[in-house]
Order: C-alpha cells, then structure tokens, then sequence
C-alpha cells in the first residue's frame, strides 16, 4: 500500500505542474491537455507451465487459472511554443491472481503477480512543415508507434519481433510497439494518391542486445482508394 500511495502522490504533483503551467502561459493557453483511464482486464491462462529455479518444486502446469490485470494511465500533451508538441504518459498496473489458494501455493504464480509503474511515451514532436499537401514531422523520445490501424489485439510484430533468438512481444488488447528514439513522418497527398513514409534510428532497452542503434523505414501509399 505504501508503494501504491507513492504513485499516487507523484501523479498528483505532475498534474499540478502540468496544470500550472497551462495557466501562466498567457500566450498558448489551453493548449495543455491532460487525460486518463483505469481497465480491468480478466483472462484465463487454459495451459501453460511455471518454472522457478529457486524452488524446482514450485513448478508445473498451470490448468485453467484466471487472473487479472488492473491498469491505470494518465496522459499529458502540452504545446509550449508554435509547431512543439510535448507529450507523456505514465501507466500503472497491477496484477492480480484470481485462483490464490490453488495456484500461487502449488506453482508459484506469486512471481508474476505484482504491480509496476513505468512511463508509457515521453517524446517531442516538431512540425517542419504542415500544409494541405505535405507534412513532415519530427520526433523524439519514447514512442508507442502503430503502423496497421486495423490491428487490435494481435500483429503489428515489425517492431516487436525478433529473429536471433527468434521471439515475439505482444500483449491483450494493446497491438503497438514501444520505441526508443527518433522518427521522421512524411505525408503527401493530392487527388490521385495519399502516402506516409517513417524513417526511424531507434535504440533498443528491453531486449539485448540493449541500446544498439538501428535503422527502419514504413511506406504505404494508397492509389484511387486502393492501398499498397
């Protein structure tokens, strides 16, 4: 519980900023936004196994066990100077086992039942250009970035996918990738064709080997409606 009042005073304090520095800006007033939310997310894990090299005898398969995760967002986005916008997001979740006696004492799932607080996105955007053809932005800091509009809860595994070792990142419901570094978008559009390029140097802190640098691109263009 301790943890969990720290949280919450820290998001108290960055509301107050935040909200503080809407007001004293006379010249972009309103322009500092803040939002959030709280889901409860249930699932059923119907087989798996745990291991736990602590305790080999904590291990086994897991059959039919549910569970949840109470997740809790607060978001900013704030535009200081012409054509700068700033915007962040902090997450909170909390796992939670809905089958204690049974699972947690035989197989352990109490190491995956925690809660955690982390920064969800953190990044700078600079419009160069915005007119009703052509934009070009850039951005920098860490991004949640989604290229497939039509994902919901699987894909978008460009960026969240491995091939040595091979491995997949994905999560329930929230199909976008967590990226670290600077993004390029560029729009164009006229009455034949809509296309969007983004060049991306990204490092990388979740999976090694971490903070290497590395290069992407993502074009789609769409002709008369169809897309390619």
């Amino acid at each position: 519980m301790r943890s969990i009042g720290r949280i919450a005073m820290v998001l108290c304090i960055l509301m107050y900023m935040v909200s503080a520095a809407g007001v004293a800006d006379t010249t972009y007033k309103g322009r500092v936004s803040l939002s959030g939310s709280i889901e409860l997310e249930m699932a059923e894990m119907v087989e798996a196994r745990t291991a736990k090299t602590t305790n080999p005898s904590g291990s086994g398969p897991i059959d039919h066990a549910w569970y949840n995760h109470l997740i809790g967002t607060l978001n900013f986005d704030a535009q200081p100077v012409e054509n700068l916008t700033l915007r962040g997001s902090f997450e909170f979740r909390q796992y939670n086992n809905m089958s204690p006696t049974l699972y947690q004492a035989q197989y352990n799932l109490g190491d995956f039942l925690y809660h955690a607080f982390y920064v969800r996105e953190a990044q700078g955007i600079y419009s160069l250009i915005n007119n009703s053809s052509l934009s070009m932005d850039i951005a920098a800091g860490l991004m949640p970035y989604k290229y497939n509009t039509d994902a919901k809860d699987l894909g978008e595994y460009l960026f969240r996918s491995g091939t040595y070792p091979f491995y997949i990142t994905t999560d329930f419901n929230r199909p976008f990738a967590r990226l670290t570094g600077i993004r390029t978008d560029l729009k164009y559009s006229n009455t034949i064709m809509k296309s969007d390029v983004a060049l991306f140097a990204l490092t990388e802190r979740e999976t090694r080997p971490f903070w290497d640098i590395s290069f992407a691109a993502v074009a789609h263009a769409t002709f008369f409606k169809y897309s390619a």
